[in-house]
């Protein structure tokens, strides 16, 4: 069984100045701005390699972290060269985890379809290969794919994504 591990992690932050889109792209590099398309500056950066989504209102959409601590860091960076180069009055406030994107396998293939009946969940391999499975209590989901490949979203910790794994693996093995 390999644990899950984080591929993706979502964060939003707010830098408590509304910034000036226009000047914020010609500012930073790697950055882009069509307001025609999407009514948020784009900076790509390349340590650690992530995406922000900066908007007129100061919030920041930060995606592409492996880590909470890289996501936390990416952040911190933008909110300072906004500082440096846009607004000396930026600051760093509100960061919050809004979704981590994790990845997990148990060794082995699973037979999805037995492991869906066993736990009365819903499985069309028509519609789709992979079972759903929500776990209301920890808001996460997961798919699990007959490979034993299972993908989890929507947790807000590292905790609560290894918590699923663990209740899916006994699910696993007790429909076995």
């Amino acid at each position: 069984m390999i644990g899950p591990s984080a591929v993706n992690v979502m964060t939003t932050n707010s830098v408590g100045v509304e910034l000036d889109l226009v000047e914020v792209a010609k500012a930073l590099p790697n950055s882009e701005y069509d307001p025609r398309r999407f009514s948020c500056c784009t900076v790509r950066m390349r340590k650690p390699r992530t995406t922000a989504m900066i908007f007129k209102t100061g919030a920041i959409n930060m995606v592409g972290a492996t880590s909470i601590e890289e996501a936390r860091c990416a952040a911190r960076k933008i909110a300072k060269k906004l500082q440096v180069y846009v607004n000396a009055n930026v600051r760093f406030l509100n960061f919050s985890i809004k979704n981590i994107v994790c990845v997990g396998h148990v060794g082995r293939s699973v037979h999805v379809p037995m492991l869906a009946k066993r736990n009365n969940l819903e499985y069309n391999s028509e519609l789709f290969s992979g079972l759903s499975v929500k776990f209301k209590d920890l808001n996460t989901s997961a798919t699990v794919f007959h490979s034993g490949k299972i993908n989890f979203m929507g947790s807000k910790t590292m905790e609560c994504a290894n918590r699923a794994f663990e209740r899916l693996c006994s699910m696993i093995n007790d429909s076995s």
